[in-house]
């Protein structure tokens, strides 16, 4: 298999799966909490990986781990999706914060990006563990992310 056709098959469901994360950004735009609507996307995460039983993964942990650092248009592909999930997350901290249910002081757009980075290395992490136990590991991960916010 060439590495042009990888990269366009990933390009494609790179596009493709940004429509398909659509779900999870509309998570976080509906009425709730804050803290309720995160921990609510979080535990949609651990809920996919726990039952991936293809074991597929997460196409933009995939593609980031695999291919963004060797393809320009992957990568920018990558860093969008990335983006809209940040931007989205900041939004709702930022909601979070004017109605007095988060913190202030704290900085939405570094808190976001954590929580990015916490989704992203939910996803990696399931991969590199056997599935017993995984939940609560991960359930783990997710309350000390909480605990952050």
């Amino acid at each position: 298999m060439s590495y042009l056709f990888l990269s366009c098959t990933k390009e494609f469901s790179l596009k493709r799966y940004y429509e398909i994360t659509a779900d999870n950004i509309a998570i976080l735009s509906e009425e709730g909490k804050a803290k309720d609507l995160i921990l609510r996307l979080l535990m949609k995460i651990v809920s996919d990986e726990i039952n991936d039983v293809e074991n597929m993964g997460c196409m933009v942990a995939n593609a980031s781990l695999e291919m963004a650092r060797y393809d320009e248009g992957i990568a920018e592909l990558v860093e969008k999706n990335l983006q809209r999930m940040e931007k989205a997350i900041c939004t709702l901290l930022k909601h979070g914060q004017t109605n007095g249910e988060i913190d202030p002081s704290k900085n939405p757009e570094i808190l976001a990006r954590f929580i990015v980075s916490t989704i992203q290395g939910i996803r990696v992490f399931s991969k590199g563990n056997s599935k017993k136990g995984l939940s609560a590991k991960l359930v783990d991960i997710v309350n000390v992310a909480m605990s952050a916010i």
